[in-house]
């Protein structure tokens, strides 16, 4: 239900809270399409960051580029494998201070249940004070390109600007009420974002 995603968002962005990510800051999020990337997803603006979501097939080069370029704090990563490739890279990420892992506890990083647990430290009240500091027109997602022309650009989308966007999709019936959308596409590409 959509009580229960919010209990789950909820407590995860106040787990970002207790663990330093700040408003504003850039969290990356390494998985496949799942449940619990849109948690994670949800938790990361609901905590006032930036989600910067990378593409699940990248390469370790690929994944330090856009985890360097957009200055990510934190990573949650869907897995082991993935866990591997930012591991092999990380000494090139000074900014970096977190890594999570989605699918259960792998060495030296935090699971989604840890940060969970750590946001029953943290006010509810906090996140009402975060979402205050956040204007409509600061960045909520900054989605990087295929790099056809060099190294991928990071597109910095707005809270108003994707608002429209999904309004706009909304309203030109790409997808309507009751109707079931296959996404083939990873929610680290904008479209299956806008989905």
């Amino acid at each position: 239900s959509y009580a229960e995603l919010w209990g789950r968002v909820n407590r995860l962005a106040r787990g970002l809270v207790d663990l330093g990510v700040g408003v504003g800051d850039r969290v990356a999020v390494l998985a496949n399409t799942r449940v619990e990337f849109t948690i994670v997803n949800l938790a990361i603006n609901t905590a006032g960051a930036i989600v910067v979501p990378v593409y699940p097939t990248n390469s370790a080069d690929e994944c330090e580029w856009v985890v360097g370029d957009s200055g990510a704090v934190a990573i949650f990563c869907e897995n082991e494998t993935h866990v591997a490739k930012i591991r092999s890279v990380r000494a090139n990420l000074p900014e970096l201070r977190h890594i999570a892992t989605i699918d259960g506890a792998v060495a030296d990083t935090l699971s989604l249940d840890d940060i969970a647990a750590r946001g029953d430290r943290v006010s509810e009240a906090v996140l009402d004070e975060r979402a205050a500091q956040v204007a409509l027109t600061d960045p909520c997602l900054i989605i990087y390109t295929s790099g056809t022309t060099g190294r991928p650009k990071g597109v910095v989308l707005s809270h108003e600007g994707f608002a429209a966007g999904r309004f706009a999709a909304a309203e030109m019936n790409i997808f309507g009420a009751g109707e079931i959308v296959y996404l083939f596409l990873p929610l680290a590409h904008v479209f299956g974002q806008l989905v």
